[in-house]
């Protein structure tokens, strides 16, 4: 094993043993260039390339107010009903393109964005106006 592919299985070893230390975008792309080397090798599974395609981190998205909204709605009802029901018949329904098409590609990616976000979904429910806030949503959508 040479310095950097070394360098990349520390930093994706640090990052699942103590994920505060490692920005994800660092561990993707450690992800990635250890699959192009696996590759090279005459290994089968994903290219790097495909690597980054896929694995977009959910914590990175900028969410506008209405897809926040979107996001707080969605867990309602997934809190309600269940998370495979929620997301089957009441998918959020982002303006974003990239993220609706990112998230409408399967149930993981819902999951991943939505469990990403659950501290700013209850900072949001600690509000004082949350509740006029996701009714005027409901409203409006």
């Amino acid at each position: 094993m040479n310095a950097h592919t070394a360098d990349a299985a520390h930093t994706l070893l640090n990052w699942i043993l103590a994920p505060d230390t490692v920005r994800e975008t660092q561990a993707r792309d450690a992800a990635a260039e250890l699959a192009d080397i696996a590759n090279g090798t005459g290994a089968e599974g994903l290219t790097g390339a495909q690597i980054r395609e896929r694995w977009v981190i959910p914590n990175e998205v900028e969410l506008s107010d209405y897809d926040f909204m979107e996001l707080v709605a969605f867990g309602v009802k997934a809190d309600s009903d269940g998370f495979e029901y929620a997301a089957d018949d009441y998918p959020p329904r982002f303006k974003n393109p990239e993220l609706a098409r990112w998230v409408g590609s399967g149930y993981d990616r819902l999951y991943a964005l939505y469990t990403s976000r659950t501290v700013e979904i209850a900072r949001f429910w600690g509000r004082s106006d949350a509740q006029e806030r996701y009714n005027a949503h409901i409203s409006a959508s």
